[in-house]
């Protein structure tokens, strides 16, 4: 098995739900890469999030544990109430930095992302509050990686401040994303 096999992150906050199961029900099972959605949960609010995944995807989904290696062909969801990292192949959890106001999940993930899985990168920003996301995404792009944002999110706000950073190669529907980081469609460059 390659350890260069892609890493999709999906980070989605308020709305993305919807946009999740669009994108899965879009990647087939045999891809080769291995998908990371990212929530803002707090760690008292339950949450269904691999139960309904599952029903979408027939790839296995599940909840990320300190230490667990990246495969590919498997959905990995974040725990609540844990920042996560990843050091090129596992993934690492910390208690949360931040546990009252906007978090920033999103960031210090994709921050260490960027720094240890180069070329390997396909980072979707999707429907969500605040600008978690954002911060890193020019170091994605610079360590070889590619940025997406979703066009059509109920709540627009992460996806706007992603692509106000013209640090976005794509831009289109949850569906159009999963074809593009398939190959089936060109990566264009953004114009602002």
């Amino acid at each position: 098995m390659s350890s260069r096999f892609k890493i999709v992150s999906l980070c989605g906050s308020a709305g993305a739900l919807s946009a999740y199961i669009e994108f899965l029900q879009s990647m087939p099972f045999d891809s080769g890469m291995t998908f990371v959605v990212l929530t803002h949960r707090r760690k008292e609010t339950p949450c269904w999030l691999v139960e309904i995944l599952s029903r979408v995807t027939t790839m296995h989904v599940e909840e990320i544990v300190d230490g667990l290696i990246l495969e590919p062909n498997r959905v990995y969801v974040n725990p609540p109430g844990q920042d996560l990292t990843i050091d090129g192949s596992a993934f690492c959890l910390a208690p949360a930095k931040i546990v009252r106001g906007w978090p920033d999940t999103f960031d210090t993930y994709l921050n260490s992302v960027a720094q240890t899985t180069r070329g390997r990168a396909m980072t979707v920003i999707m429907s969500g509050m605040a600008k978690d996301g954002s911060a890193f995404l020019h170091e994605l792009r610079q360590s070889g990686g590619f940025n997406y944002a979703q066009d059509d999110a109920s709540v627009p706000s992460m996806p706007k401040g992603a692509i106000l950073t013209g640090m976005i190669d794509y831009i289109g529907s949850a569906e159009q994303i999963a074809v593009a980081i398939l190959g089936s469609a060109p990566i264009l460059d953004v114009l602002l």
